[in-house]
């Protein structure tokens, strides 16, 4: 084996452990030498080496300026496709023929800078692969949304409206704050709305803008951030075409916290965990690595719970190979640590919360669909997608002595424990989500079909015509890379939550530019700009009101504080949903003014400041959707009697259908 081919190399030979002693530690220079471990393939199995730069000194400068190049150009790109508005590209169908125009061109002009580059033995195609997916992402979601201010899905009964709220709230204040109840701390991984609020006070732009803006930039950064951690394991042309995986993920932008960590999870977790990388790859610190995780758990901290599952299965794994060293169990103990202690900003609080509650009940758990229990088996579906990941399984299986194939397939293993020990733990009524690791299971798949093409043309390479092989491979990768553009291209486009952006009132109670359908009476009027005017006209408190109102938009444009949410699935753990609901069914039965008023200050949870409710036949309604294990929700209408509001007590008026009560101070 070569000295260039053990540093560059995508394959399992260039690879590196940072658990091996220094002095045994295989380095450029002594692979020269040393024999395979008996696990390793042979020297002759290995994949070919990559071209490397002649001037490592020229290279060290070079390529992150071909890579920011790249991005920039990618952003540049993004841009124009998604923000140029006329009668032709507006949303629609004109818009999903252009969008199907770029991802063919975008595609074909990027195989062809990749061919261009391997003929030239030079390395910065890696760098336009992912620049190219970054921008086909970004420029589908922008196009999507082209003439809304909403993100996908809009407002109206999804789980955008309390990621609206969270925005919202993060822009009137830095500190971890729950989005609805006032006094309680985020319960929701914080980090990426506290990003999106801190950024709208900062440009001083509406806050429930920023949601869009979120999709947009965690669309075109989930590749980037896939390719930096994915290159510091295999060969950057291969941590490219990894990127490219992250296509698979379709309308799980619509979660852009959780796709960022999604994407991430799997490398850093190899990284961190088994110490794989390129022989030539400086080792990220276990604190730097620590670091990424805090990041990561204060994102969206539910695959990291899988990663306890995955650990669980690591032990026994790597104790049957001989790799479990003390070396590696200080490191993730460090990785685990650091983690730990980096992310206490957000669970610190909680806990505090917790501890200091009179009860706590985790509610979003309670939320099922029967869907949610069905088992992710994509390598099984007649489709290409499914052939492409039956590959990667069959690679991951038949490759499992090499470290890094038995580090994915161990994660997958752990991906369906998890989903195994879901239904165990809904015995005991802990329901856990279970079905949220679903998408983690093509990806992985997809990931490790990359790495089984890549030995596939090696092989082919040293045994038939080498031109002939390069052209064959150029064209199959090329025609997966649009399959899997068009694949992303159209679950944007065709899914109900691009219609729903389009649908949703604006503040003032019209429609975005492009919508194609009115939504009910009941969710345009009163426009909540309307409300929002009465509420200020005659709230003569200190700091924002606590309201009492079923109106999810209130919550969402302005930033208010709720006391009792919409959705049992969205209430803190600890704000007691259910007490406060027995509280609003007591005043159903309270007619006297001034027992009203006084249940409004003196009951256990919030003084409700303000009263936004639909009058209808001399009732005050009250629509919540409640618990209805095991299904998903049961929608519950309360009726507070309107006779109840009195001017001694209340400055009311009433905007449209709905009364707005202010209680006086």
């Amino acid at each position: 084996m070569s000295t260039t081919h053990s540093a560059v190399t995508g394959g399992t030979d260039g690879r590196d452990r940072d658990d091996a002693p220094d002095a045994d530690r295989p380095t450029a220079e002594n692979l020269t030498t040393e024999p395979p471990a008996p696990e390793q393939p042979a020297a002759e199995e290995s994949t070919p080496a990559e071209a490397v730069d002649p001037s490592p000194a020229t290279a060290r400068w070079r390529r992150p300026v071909t890579l920011l190049a790249a991005v920039a150009a990618g952003a540049a790109l993004a841009w124009v496709v998604g923000s140029v508005d006329t009668s032709v590209t507006r949303y629609g169908s004109l818009a999903r023929y252009e969008l199907r125009t770029f991802q063919l061109v975008l595609v074909l002009v990027t195989a062809l800078a990749v061919v261009r580059a391997v003929r030239r033995d030079a390395r910065w195609d890696a760098d336009v692969v992912v620049a190219a997916v970054a921008a086909l992402s970004a420029a589908t979601v922008t196009s999507a949304l082209r003439g809304t201010p909403y993100g996908l899905a809009g407002l109206w009964d999804s789980d955008q409206s309390f990621r609206m709220q969270a925005v919202t709230r993060f822009a009137d204040t830095w500190h971890s704050a729950d989005y609805f109840y006032k006094g309680l701390h985020a319960y929701y991984a914080p980090l990426f709305p506290w990003l999106e609020g801190r950024a709208a006070a900062l440009f001083d732009v509406p806050a429930w803008h920023m949601v869009k803006v979120g999709e947009i930039v965690g669309a075109f950064v989930a590749p980037l951030l896939a390719y930096w951690l994915w290159k510091r394991i295999v060969s950057d042309r291969v941590a490219a075409f990894m990127a490219v995986a992250t296509l698979t993920t379709g309308i799980v932008v619509y979660e852009p916290y959780a796709l960022v960590v999604m994407v991430t999870v799997v490398p850093w977790w190899v990284q961190a965990f088994h110490g794989v990388r390129r022989a030539d790859a400086r080792p990220l610190h276990p604190v730097v690595l620590g670091l990424v995780g805090a990041l990561m758990f204060t994102t969206y901290y539910y695959y990291l719970f899988v990663c306890v599952v995955v650990a669980a299965i690591l032990v026994p794994v790597e104790l049957r190979y001989g790799r479990l060293t003390w070396v590696r169990v200080r490191r993730a103990a460090v990785v685990l640590g650091v983690t730990f202690v980096g992310s206490a900003p957000f669970w610190a609080p909680l806990v505090y919360d917790i501890l200091t509650a009179a009860d706590y009940r985790p509610m979003n758990n309670r939320w099922f669909q029967s869907d949610f229990a069905d088992l992710p088996l994509p390598m099984f579906q007649p489709t290409v997608l499914g052939a492409v990941c039956l590959l990667g399984l069959v690679y991951l299986v038949w490759t499992a002595r090499e470290e890094l194939s038995r580090s994915l397939l161990v994660f997958l293993a752990g991906l369906y424990v998890w989903h195994a020990a879901g239904y165990l733990m809904i015995m005991i009524d802990v329901p856990l989500l279970s079905f949220k690791m679903r998408d983690l299971v093509p990806l992985v798949l997809v990931c490790a079909a990359v790495l089984a093409v890549h030995r596939l043309a090696a092989w082919a390479r040293r045994r038939f015509d080498r031109v002939r092989v390069q052209r064959l491979t150029a064209v199959l990768v090329a025609g997966l890379c649009l399959l899997a553009a068009d694949r992303y291209v159209g679950a944007i486009l065709d899914s109900d939550l691009t219609p729903a952006a389009h649908d949703t009132p604006l503040p003032d109670g019209t429609m975005p530019r492009h919508a194609t359908g009115t939504p009910d009476a009941e969710r345009r009027l009163p426009p909540a700009e309307d409300l929002r005017r009465a509420i200020e006209e005659r709230y003569r408190g200190s700091g924002h009101p606590v309201v009492l109102s079923d109106r999810q938009d209130l919550y969402v444009f302005y930033p208010y504080y709720g006391y009792v949410e919409y959705s049992f699935a969205y209430s803190h753990p600890t704000a007691q949903f259910r007490g406060r609901v027995a509280v609003l069914e007591w005043l159903q039965s309270v007619p006297w003014p001034d027992q009203f008023a006084n249940a409004m200050v003196n009951n256990p949870y919030d003084r409700i400041d303000v009263i936004v409710l639909q009058r209808r036949e001399g009732c005050l309604r009250f629509r919540f959707h409640d618990e209805n294990w095991p299904n998903a929700y049961a929608v519950r209408e309360l009726c507070l009697p309107a006779a109840a509001i009195d001017d001694t007590y209340f400055d009311s008026t009433t905007v449209g259908d709905y009364v707005v009560a202010v209680r006086r101070t």
